[in-house]
C-alpha cells in the first residue's frame, strides 16, 4: 500500500493540514517547512490517488474510448483525432478494444462507468440502448462509426451510402457489370447501410445483386479470406468485388492472390477505407478515404458539450468521403465461363 499524506506529516514533523497546503500549492507555508514536505514526499514515494482527487472535484477529467479493433487503422486515426481533441481541454483517454465480442464491451462499459469516467466515446459491437443505458447509466455517450437504434446520443460516422455509391459509380464507369461485395457484420449499423447502399447502386445501375457474390461476415482479415474461398469456387465470378472494410480487402486481397488470380485482371478490388501498406502487394487499390482523425475530433467536441452539460437534441454528424482512384486506365476483367 502507498504512503498516505498522514505518513508525510509524519515523516516531516508537520501538521496534516500543512502536508495538504503543500501538496495542493495553496501557500502560506514557509520554504523551509515545504522543502522539508517535499523530501518527505520523495523519500516515501507519495503519488496523489487523482481519480479520488476528481471525484472530490466532481470530475475524473477521464474519458473512455472503447472501439471493435485498435489495431484497425480506422480507429487509430477516430483514437488520435479524440486524444488530441481532449487533451487539449485537459482530459485522459483510456482506450479499450472489444475485438467485435459483446460480452467485452458490455463489461468494459459497466467498469469504466464504476471507475467514474466523464464520458465515454462507442463504437458499439451490437449493442441495444435498454443494454447501454443501464451499463452507463447517466454518463455521457457518444457514438462513432455506428449507431445504436433508438439510443438519445449524439453520433459521427461516415455518410456509409455516399462512400459505397462512390465505389459502384468508379466501377460501373470502368465498364464493370457483374460486380459483387464483401460485406461486413449485419449487427452493426455500418454492415447494414453499406451493404443496403450497395444493392440499390447496383439497382440505380440496372445490375443484378446476386447473392452468392455477396457474402457477409464479421469485418476481419479472416473472414476476407474466406470470402475469396468461396468466390473462387464459382463457375461464373464477379468481375469485381466492393469490400465494405479495409480489414475484409486485406483479406480478400491475400486469398486471391496466394490462389494465383491475376489482379486487378481478373477481378478489380475497390475498398471502404483505406489499407496501409497496401503498395506491398503491387496491386492498384482504389478505395474511398475514411475521415478517422476528422471523426474524432469531432466526437471529442460533442463529448466535451455533453460532460459540460449540453442538453440540445442528439445530433448525428455523418463525414464525407474521398475517392483515391489507383488503378490504371483499361477494361474491366472477364467473368469466368
Amino acid at each position: 500500500m502507498g504512503a498516505t499524506l498522514k505518513d508525510v506529516a509524519r515523516r516531516a514533523g508537520v501538521s496534516l493540514a500543512t502536508v495538504s497546503r503543500v501538496v495542493n500549492h495553496v501557500g502560506g507555508v514557509s520554504p523551509a517547512i515545504v522543502e522539508r514536505v517535499e523530501r518527505a514526499l520523495a523519500e516515501l514515494d507519495y503519488r496523489p490517488n487523482e481519480i479520488a482527487r476528481g471525484l472530490r472535484a466532481g470530475s475524473t477529467h477521464m474519458v473512455a474510448a472503447i472501439v471493435s479493433d485498435v489495431t484497425n487503422p480506422f480507429f487509430m486515426e477516430v483514437i488520435r483525432g479524440l486524444e488530441d481533441g481532449l487533451r487539449s481541454q485537459g482530459y485522459t483517454v483510456l482506450i479499450a478494444s472489444t475485438d467485435e465480442d459483446l460480452t467485452k464491451e458490455e463489461e468494459y462499459c459497466r467498469v469504466l462507468h464504476r471507475r467514474q469516467m466523464d464520458g465515454i466515446v462507442l463504437a458499439s459491437s451490437g449493442q441495444t440502448y435498454a443494454g447501454l443505458s443501464h451499463l452507463v447509466g447517466k454518463t455521457p455517450v457518444v457514438l462513432v462509426d455506428r449507431l445504436v437504434e433508438g439510443a438519445p446520443y449524439d453520433a459521427v460516422l461516415d455518410d456509409n451510402r455516399q462512400g459505397v455509391d462512390l465505389l459502384v459509380d468508379y466501377l460501373v464507369a470502368r465498364g464493370h457489370r457483374h460486380i459483387g461485395m464483401v460485406a461486413g457484420n449485419q449487427a452493426f449499423t455500418s454492415g447494414q447501410e453499406r451493404l443496403a447502399a450497395f444493392r440499390e447502386a447496383l439497382g440505380r445501375h440496372g445490375l443484378p445483386a446476386e447473392p452468392d457474390w455477396i457474402p457477409v461476415g464479421p469485418f476481419t482479415v479472416a473472414f476476407g479470406r474466406e470470402a475469396a474461398r468461396r468466390l473462387l469456387a464459382l463457375s461464373r465470378r464477379p468481375t469485381a468485388m466492393v469490400a465494405a472494410n479495409n480489414r475484409l480487402a486485406l483479406g480478400l486481397l491475400t486469398g486471391l492472390l496466394e490462389a494465383g488470380l491475376q489482379l486487378p485482371e481478373e477481378m478489380t478490388i475497390v475498398s471502404y477505407g483505406d489499407l496501409s501498406h497496401a503498395d506491398l502487394f503491387r496491386v492498384p487499390i482504389t478505395v474511398v478515404r475514411q475521415s478517422g482523425y476528422a471523426i474524432g475530433q469531432e466526437a471529442a467536441a460533442r463529448i466535451l458539450d455533453r460532460i459540460r452539460g449540453d442538453g440540445r437534441p442528439p445530433l448525428i454528424r455523418r463525414m464525407q468521403l474521398e475517392l483515391l482512384d489507383r488503378m490504371p486506365p483499361g477494361p474491366a476483367g472477364r467473368v469466368q465461363p
